[in-house]
């Protein structure tokens, strides 16, 4: 078992629910963020259109052109990464994981207990994308700052702090921070 208590155990759920909460803020921010410049680059490229039906001038053709290429830009953007599928995986990840916590709460934190508990969280993790090292340990430090535990935090360099939803980076930078 790779948790001795059922309090270890549940460190590590809240800590992963900070995560899949983050995570899917992140792709929801950048799934609206891509549907805003759609609506605007769509609107501009509408106006160029009608302008030009209108044969208002020269001046306005270049609306038409860049907002057409904003728009084709940030919606192959978000089919190639799927901003919004994205977001639900870690809404249903999020959603399961404060389900086991519950679930978790509700025990006495008996060996069997513990032992389906971890094996529900196995599960949990088999879905899971790989992780991005810099935000678990950022959601390491909120959950110690939380809970008001003892525990040491884990240092992020400020790079790696502003880049932590961008880049994976490797867990032997983000070691565990000692007691």
């Amino acid at each position: 078992m790779r948790y001795k208590s059922i309090n270890e155990l549940r460190f590590e759920l809240e800590v992963k629910v900070r995560y899949h909460d983050k995570r899917r803020s992140f792709f929801d921010l950048w799934h609206k963020t891509v549907s805003w410049i759609s609506v605007f680059a769509g609107s501009a490229a509408a106006v160029a259109f009608w302008t030009w039906i209108d044969d208002a001038g020269v001046e306005t053709k270049w609306l038409g052109v860049v907002g057409g290429m904003a728009l084709a830009a940030v919606n192959a953007l978000d089919v190639i990464v799927g901003f919004a599928e994205r977001a639900r995986l870690h809404d249903a990840l999020y959603r399961r994981c404060v389900e086991l916590d519950v679930r978790v709460l509700k025990c006495d934190g008996s060996p069997d207990e513990l032992r389906s508990a971890e094996a529900d969280l196995l599960m949990i993790e088999r879905d899971e994308p790989p992780g991005y090292y810099a935000l678990y340990s950022d959601c390491w430090n909120d959950t110690v700052d939380a809970l008001g535990l003892k525990l040491g935090k884990r240092k992020i360099s400020w790079p790696r702090r502003w880049f932590r939803n961008y880049f994976q980076f490797s867990p032997e930078d983000f070691p565990p921070a000692l007691s």
